[in-house]
């Protein structure tokens, strides 16, 4: 029997992250998506303090040719070395320990029994399937699978 392809973003992970631990870079996030008529590869990077646009470029340089190499796209598309932002993307279980204390919003796919969409508050954790924020002296749980997203708030007092 044939053994499966790795995916796409797999093999994307794998070179990336070899490249990021030679540069002591985090990566955050690979998305391989269609945008329109075009196929985009962002490939989302991060250290402490923050990523600059000079190490996004010197990421690209040594991550490009290795990309080349492993060729596990088949077809054109984009390579973008993009920071994940100051409010940021949550969609991974290490994220949720990265941005523990910090202010986020929680979007859910349908709104909850309070008629409440969206919910704006300290971010405490992601526990069996369940996303905590505080929200003044109430805790409140999310089942993840009735969360559309979930992105950090800039907040001025996260950077001090």
């Amino acid at each position: 029997m044939a053994q499966k392809k790795p995916s796409v973003t797999a093999v994307v992970w794998d070179i990336a992250g070899r490249v990021g631990e030679q540069m002591n870079i985090k990566i955050w996030d690979v998305r391989y998506l269609k945008e329109g008529s075009d196929w985009h590869l962002h490939v989302l990077i991060d250290k402490d303090g923050g990523i600059s646009i000079e190490e996004c470029e010197k990421f690209y340089r040594a991550f490009d040719p290795l990309l080349d190499e492993a060729d596990p796209i088949d077809h054109p598309y984009q390579l973008e070395i993009e920071s994940p932002g100051i409010e940021r993307s949550l969609t991974r279980p290490e994220h949720y320990d990265d941005c523990k204390g910090r202010t986020v919003c929680v979007t859910l796919i349908r709104p909850d029994e309070s008629g409440q969409k969206i919910h704006t508050g300290e971010l405490l954790g992601l526990e069996d399937g369940e996303i905590a924020i505080s929200v003044g002296d109430e805790t409140i749980r999310f089942d993840k699978k009735s969360v559309s997203s979930v992105k950090t708030v800039f907040d001025e007092s996260d950077f001090d």
